[in-house]
């Protein structure tokens, strides 16, 4: 590359040769050593590309700001800032913009923000097309520069329905505690009305709450953007919250392709009181597809604190949600002894002997762990929690202990390289082959797993000292299904 296409710039006979000749340079540096090389050319003669900024062709007048930008260099922050500033053709201003981003805008955040506020009154005309896509990347350069305040959640207005999402198929279970609510099975859980959200937290049965606020027809991207920019929502989330005008938010739905698309619209249609920060957001726009195809619209605020599993800081890479672990006791309360001494073989960090202590009181509750790091955890949140669980580092191979138990009570780990699916599958050999050993008979053994090969094939083993009473699917996604084996130790 070096001193070729560079110094063509000043041979270029016509503006067709050297766009030609800037594209071809654009091309060209796209790796590091390219890239030294052009800067240091720049450095000893950048006159060239510094007076085709100038130049009365725009489309070259943006590859020229393009290609200084490439340097990151803060000399030409100047001279790019207000070639943006200064362009008159629409149709070039965003990719001008778009070279400002790797610079520091402070000194010039007022400018920026005015040049913000007129497009806002300039989404509507022949040229709404490159209003809107120059605003879109003139709010993300700005988003850094805005510490949004958080909203705090004031309570709501009125009573409104209200969705307490579940695991597909486990709504019941949560009705027959809500037994102070007119419930009523929906597709994403349990829906009731009330005023009261703090209440609901109460039942540790739900995943997360949501609150329904449309349905539309289809997910065109139209129909998506000016639903989800309707006054009535944002209606709805000022009068439940105290703090500044602009919302966090982030989109969510499943197989949903335009959703960077409908975000970014929705900024600009809300006119920057919705802002797209999914790293951060304070408001979730759950879009859910009912069976006739039409995109039902659900809010949930981060701003409402859900007290229910705040102990859980201590948290291990393969630990079991804790919604997953109160479904797990809620059934295992079915048959489990009153006042019984349970084991967990492989605690993890103790969620689900912890969820346990939380709707039980048993006379004795064990974990298992080999590892040290794990046994602190576990011993973390227990204390967090205040549940009167016992952690030992003991290894299932040589465990013993003077009582048998009532329970084993345990989610069991699930696999995932070559050596790691021998190793853990050794851990699942390894109960079946001790289970007699401290499980009384009649006791039961809960295990929930993802690796039901693995079960059949040790249920099949171990069927004289083994019988499945039971087996319960949680599915957590499309992919992704556990099970609950409920098993009793024979004689």
């Amino acid at each position: 590359m070096k001193h070729t296409i560079y110094a063509s710039l000043q041979t270029a006979v016509s503006n067709e040769t050297l766009r030609q000749n800037l594209l071809a340079l654009r091309e060209q540096i796209q790796d590091a050593e390219s890239l030294d090389i052009f800067q240091e050319e720049l450095a000893l003669n950048d006159h060239l590309l510094v007076a085709c900024t100038q130049n009365e062709d725009p489309k070259i007048r943006r590859l020229a700001c393009q290609l200084l930008a490439k340097t990151e260099n803060v000399q030409y922050y100047p001279l790019l800032r207000d070639t943006y500033l200064h362009e008159t053709q629409l149709f070039v201003r965003p990719g001008m913009l778009k070279c400002l981003e790797s610079f520091d805008l402070t000194e010039d955040l007022t400018t920026l923000e005015q040049r913000e506020k007129e497009m806002t009154t300039l989404l509507d005309g022949e040229n709404a097309k490159h209003y809107t896509q120059e605003l879109r990347i003139l709010r993300q350069l700005l988003k850094p520069y805005r510490q949004l305040a958080c909203h705090i959640f004031t309570g709501l207005i009125k009573e409104v329905p209200v969705v307490l999402s579940t695991y597909q198929g486990h709504q019941e279970r949560l009705m027959d505690e809500m037994t102070g609510y007119e419930t009523k099975k929906v597709a994403l859980g349990v829906q009731v009305r009330t005023q009261d959200v703090e209440a609901l937290f109460a039942y540790r049965l739900f995943n997360a709450l949501y609150f329904p606020v449309l349905k539309l027809p289809d997910f065109k991207l139209t129909t998506l953007v000016d639903g989800l920019s309707k006054p009535l929502i944002l209606s709805f989330l000022d009068s439940c919250h105290q703090g500044e005008k602009s919302y966090r938010f982030r989109l969510h739905a499943h197989d949903h392709e335009q959703l960077r698309e409908v975000a970014e619209k929705l900024e600009i249609a809300s006119q920057g009181r919705l802002v797209n920060q999914p790293s951060d957001y304070e408001i979730e726009f759950y879009l859910h597809e009912n069976k006739q195809g039409a995109c039902v619209v659900y809010l949930r605020l981060m701003t409402i604190k859900d007290p229910r599993f705040t102990y859980r800081k201590a948290v291990s890479s393969s630990s079991l949600a804790p919604e997953t672990a109160a479904l797990i006791n809620s059934y295992v309360l079915d048959y489990a002894s009153l006042k019984g001494e349970i084991l967990d073989p492989v605690c993890n960090d103790g969620v689900l002997l912890i969820e346990r202590a939380m709707v039980d009181t048993p006379r004795f509750m064990l974990g298992l762990a080999k590892s040290e790091d794990i046994l602190n955890k576990a011993r973390y949140n227990a204390d967090q929690a205040h549940a009167p669980v016992q952690f030992v580092g003991r290894p299932l191979a040589t465990f013993t202990h003077r009582r048998s138990f009532d329970e084993i009570l345990s989610a069991l780990p699930t696999g995932t390289s070559q050596q790691d699916l021998e190793e853990t599958r050794e851990i699942y050999v390894t109960l079946f082959r001790r289970m007699p050993d401290f499980l009384k008979v009649g006791g039961k053994a809960f295990l929930y797993t993802t690796e039901h090969r693995w079960m059949k094939e040790l249920l099949d083993d171990h069927a004289a000292s083994c019988q499945l009473v039971k087996r319960i699917r949680i599915i957590h996604s499309k992919i992704r299904s556990g099970y609950l084996y409920i098993i009793e130790r024979k004689a």
